[in-house]
């Protein structure tokens, strides 16, 4: 919730949801469908609720942080931190 206040600040408006529980209620899955895009944030390094909102929601994984990530990457929009380390 800090992050989206200081994105706010920036006029960056986001919407945000708490997952809870599982199974899903439906307002989990209509957040996901009145969104165009979602990020997933969660600190399960197995990716658990991502995989259970593909498969239980039907969530599209071209949605999801990584494949952004890997879309910045690939166009070379974003500095490698060694990069910036070895300059330093």
């Amino acid at each position: 919730m800090e992050s989206i206040d200081i994105l706010k600040e920036e006029s960056i408006v986001l919407d945000a949801i708490r997952v809870r529980a599982f199974p899903f209620n439906n307002t989990v899955e209509q957040f996901i469908r009145d969104h165009k895009k979602v990020f997933v944030i969660e600190q399960n390094r197995d990716g658990q609720l991502r995989s259970l909102l593909i498969n239980d929601c039907g969530f599209s994984p071209d949605q999801t942080i990584c494949t952004l990530i890997r879309k910045q990457l690939n166009t070379n929009n974003i500095t490698p931190l060694r990069a910036n380390a070895e300059e330093a």
